[in-house]
């Protein structure tokens, strides 16, 4: 995207038609917007907003095949924040469950969310 800027602005109008028109918590059937759950979803993200956020993800997803996001617990163990993390930095191990960014020489393990995995601090 660096070297072609038709391809880059391509893969900006796809990720805004995606995201950038606006986006809803709906269920399957014609119920209206769940505004709580859109409330929650923008207190997680505290340096983005929920629909920049999945504009970051719909970008990375066109560009690089796909996408990841940081998911933060707190002392309860439910989510506290949404970070985006660049996806061109996150490499897969031998782990399934794991997953290792290597950037600026600093080395940072994460697990996929929702396993049942320890990962180095």
């Amino acid at each position: 995207t660096e070297e072609n800027a038709l391809h880059s602005a391509c893969l900006m109008a796809k990720a805004y038609d995606a995201c950038g028109r606006g986006w809803s918590f709906q269920t399957p059937d014609t119920a209206p917007p769940d505004a709580k759950l859109a409330a929650l979803m923008e207190d997680l993200t505290p340096d983005l907003t929920f629909g920049e956020l999945l504009y970051q993800a719909a970008w990375e997803m066109e560009s690089l095949g796909w996408s990841a996001w940081e998911v933060v617990r707190g002392e309860d163990a439910k989510p506290a924040a949404i970070y985006p993390v660049p996806s061109h930095t996150i490499r897969a191990t031998f782990d399934p469950r794991k997953l290792v960014q290597i950037r600026a020489g600093r080395v940072r393990y994460f697990k996929k969310f929702g396993a049942d995995a320890e990962v180095e601090g």
